[in-house]
């Protein structure tokens, strides 16, 4: 599941495309599953940072709730 050194920078060089090749030849600097993992972890990461950022402003809502009712 993990890439290794070697598979996670991998460099693709200009290579020309035969006539039935539907790709076109391209320069790619990363794998394409590497950057696809690489956008998971970032959004990911974004959406449960903002998770923990509402839940922690609503326990300190609540522990303000608490002691200011006091």
């Amino acid at each position: 599941m993990f890439l290794s050194a070697e598979n996670a920078m991998k460099i693709r060089h200009i290579s020309s495309a035969a006539p039935n090749d539907r790709q076109a030849p391209t320069a790619h600097i990363a794998d394409k599953s590497f950057v696809e993992r690489a956008e998971t972890v970032l959004v990911l990461g974004v959406l449960w940072s903002g998770l923990a950022a509402c839940m922690l402003g609503a326990l300190s809502y609540d522990i303000a709730y608490w002691f200011g009712s006091s």
